[in-house]
């Protein structure tokens, strides 16, 4: 299915090519932890956001928890998009305040860590199988569940006092767990060596 999606005329299919580019590079190099994080909100924000947004990390927490809990709960897009906006910070310690992961609680951060891989392979996931080729298809999903919710603005999911790290009416973490392996062997089954084939005789 990759192969047809990235042959296709579309920015999304030119996304999903980097985006596969930038996972398969953390794949071979995984013991940069610093890194690592740098890329996982790198990949998040080529799928997630256009050219020159601001509000970057309001904006891919909730298009990433809207994506991925469409029609789901509240307390589940609330869950989801406080969680990617609570990784940004590691991120940003790196990237702008010169901090490495020694600086951080480990524990902490393994486990959202942990979280925003499978985030990101639910993001894929999402965005191949529903054939997503622009933008805007993503923000009409966050607009409807918005008004499905109540919320006069999608940026109300956020909510750095609820607890971030566990949420015990979602099968999203449960699945996760039981599919640790998943990010990985997904990135090989979509056959991303021939996709960078594919993008390195274009």
């Amino acid at each position: 299915k990759i192969q047809e999606r990235v042959h296709q005329k579309d920015l999304y299919a030119s996304k999903l090519l980097s985006v596969f580019s930038i996972y398969y590079s953390v794949l071979r190099n995984f013991s940069n932890s610093e890194q690592e994080c740098i890329s996982f909100c790198t990949i998040l924000e080529t799928l997630l956001l256009g050219k020159d947004e601001d509000k970057q990390r309001k904006k891919v927490s909730v298009r990433a928890a809207c994506l991925i809990a469409d029609g789901e709960k509240i307390e589940k897009k609330r869950f989801l998009a406080t969680q990617i906006y609570m990784f940004y910070p590691y991120r940003n310690g790196f990237v702008h305040d010169g901090k490495s992961i020694l600086d951080f609680d480990w524990g902490s951060y393994q486990s959202l860590y942990q979280a925003i891989k499978h985030v990101i392979y639910y993001c894929i996931k999402n965005i191949l199988y529903r054939n997503i080729q622009c933008k805007k298809e993503i923000t009409a999903i966050v607009e409807k569940n918005a008004k499905q919710d109540g919320l006069k603005n999608a940026f109300d999911y956020i909510d750095e006092n609820i607890n971030y790290f566990y949420y015990n009416e979602w099968t999203f973490r449960t699945e996760a767990a039981r599919s640790s392996h998943v990010v990985g062997d997904f990135v090989e089954s979509m056959t991303v060596r021939s996709a960078l084939t594919m993008m390195g005789s274009t």
